[in-house]
């Protein structure tokens, strides 16, 4: 449950593809960005602007194009911060590595599979252990990007991630 003050309005987006997106970060000062849930309890959510303020806008990234999409290339497969690891199993079905495909489908039930994300399983510690181990197994690596610093990225190792 959202808290408002004096019958204040809530507002929701949900942008299409990251221009858009961007349009409506910088069209309003306080927001709040969210995506789908890792805990299964809560909505996971990124704060952005005055900590004394009330939070109006909320801005949903689980429908951005350029999120969603996998790529892949003759020797890597890209995948996109918002897609589901069911959509990963069925897409990847012919391309990712068996064992890979094996610790997808053992990281969750089904219809969880259909909520969480690569990412959401990386970061949430009582479920990343065998997919975690895959794709250290993989030499696999993440591409950590900014949006505040536009063009700030960094390619790290996966076994690097949790280092200080």
């Amino acid at each position: 449950m959202v808290p408002v003050k004096n019958n204040s309005k809530i507002y929701y987006y949900s942008p299409k593809n990251l221009p858009e997106l961007f349009k409506i970060m910088k069209s309003i000062k306080n927001y709040r960005l969210y995506f789908d849930d890792i805990n299964f309890t809560e909505i996971r959510s990124v704060y952005v602007g005055d900590n004394d303020s009330i939070i109006q806008h909320y801005i949903y990234m689980g429908f951005i194009e350029e999120l969603l999409q996998m790529k892949r290339g003759e020797r890597y497969f890209d995948i996109g911060t918002e897609v589901t690891v069911n959509h990963l199993i069925q897409k990847g079905q012919n391309a990712l590595p068996v064992l890979l495909l094996k610790a997808l489908k053992g990281c969750a039930l089904p219809n969880v599979r259909n909520i969480v994300t690569l990412g959401g399983i990386i970061c949430k510690p009582d479920i990343r252990n065998n997919v975690f181990t895959v794709l250290s197994l993989l030499n696999a690596k993440l591409e950590i990007s900014s949006s505040i610093a536009a063009g700030t990225k960094k390619v790290i190792p996966v076994q690097q991630f949790f280092k200080d």
